[in-house]
This record gives C-alpha cells, structure tokens and sequence, in this order.
C-alpha cells in the first residue's frame, strides 16, 4: 500500500468520523428552538452539545493536520479556493463555541437568549458551509495558475450550491434530532421524536433538487 493511498484511507475515516460526531453536536443547536423552547429543556440540550464538541474538535485539528502534511496542494487548492465559505465556517466554529462558554456566564435571561440566538445561527451557519464546500468540491471546478479553486459569486451562489447548503442543515437538524431523542430524557426527548420524522418529505424533496441541480450542463 503506498502512502498517498494510505492518508487517503486515513482523511477519509477522519472526516466521516468528524461529520457523524459533529453533526449531531450542530444538529441539536440547530434544532434547540424546537426541542428546547424552556429554559429546562435548552439547558439539557446545551449540556449535551457541551459534553462533545471539544472532542469533535481534535478531529477537526487532525483533519486539517492531514490535509497541510499529506496532500499540501489539495489544502491550497481547496481552502484557497473556498476562502468565502472556509471565512464562513470558520468564523461559524468560533462563534458556536463562545455561544456555548458564554451563555453561562450571567444568570439573566436576556444574556442567556442572546447567546442562544448566536449558537443556533452559527450552527446553521457550519451546516451550511459543509454542504456549500461538498457541492464545489464534487463539481469538481477548475483550477487555476496557481492550483487553487476557481470560484467566483456566480458559483458561490449557483442553485447546486444553495441546494447543497439547505440540505445539510435539515440533515443535520434530524441528525441532532434523533440523537436527542436518543439520550435525553423527559420533555426535550419526546419533542425530539417527532421532529425526526416530520423532515422526511423535505428530506426527498432535497435530494430531487440536489440531483436536478447537480446534472452537469451538456
């Protein structure tokens, strides 16, 4: 087995490992204004997200680690050429993260919220970046002098990549969602158990445009 095979198998078991961890760490804050509309219930659903997502996160740093040691020109050509949605999800982790140290910080109700509005939009904003990253990623776009994506606004905002972005927030809300329903108890997990069910035709209704919009053009 040669080595670029090697830290394939490698990258690859790393950033499933990553996405099944973490998505339903990202699927539970996006889904927290539903599952958790009292104060009792989002901080069940907080607890659980804090118990994981610093671990999930030394997968990240393992992932990125790979990618910078073992394959540096599909690094450059991927997060040179994504810098837009990489600034997203980037910007999104940080503050999820401060959401979730800063929400316990004050007792008051107002600071609580507040931070519980970042934690959910930037969740949905990381969601979102993987699904826009994939979709570039998979129409395989081409590169420039210098080995990185060309990406321009006409990409960026191209109905694959839109589709792309939509649909993996509503995957990872379900994701979250039968997690939830999984491990939590009382009220959070019997609001969970419906909602996972309920995206179901949405979730057909994603794939069709994902596949409608992703037909190369002739």
């Amino acid at each position: 087995m040669s080595w670029p095979l090697l830290w394939s198998i490698v990258l690859g078991c790393a950033l499933v490992a990553y996405l099944l961890l973490e998505g339903y760490v990202v699927g539970m804050a996006v889904a927290l204004p539903a599952i958790g509309p009292d104060t009792a219930g989002r901080n069940a659903v907080i607890a659980a997200i804090g118990r994981s997502f610093l671990g999930n996160e030394v997968l990240l740093v393992v992932i990125v680690g790979i990618l910078l040691g073992a394959f540096p020109t599909l690094e450059g050509a991927v997060i040179s050429g994504c810098y837009p949605v990489v600034l997203v999800l980037v910007t999104a982790v940080v503050l999820r993260d401060a959401a979730l140290h800063m929400r316990r910080r004050l007792p008051h109700r107002r600071w609580q919220h507040g931070w519980e509005v970042v934690l959910v939009g930037a969740s949905a904003a990381l969601a979102a970046a993987w699904g826009a990253i994939g979709s570039l990623i998979y129409r395989a776009l081409p590169v420039t002098g210098d080995g990185r994506l060309a990406i321009g606004l006409s990409e960026l905002f191209a109905p694959f990549t839109i589709v792309c972005a939509a649909a993996a927030v509503l995957a990872v809300a379900v994701h979250g969602c039968l997690y939830a329903a999984r491990v939590l108890d009382g009220d959070v997990a019997v609001r969970a158990l419906p909602l996972r069910r309920r995206p179901g035709p949405l979730g057909v209704g994603a794939v069709v445009l994902v596949v409608a919009t992703g037909v190369p053009e002739p």
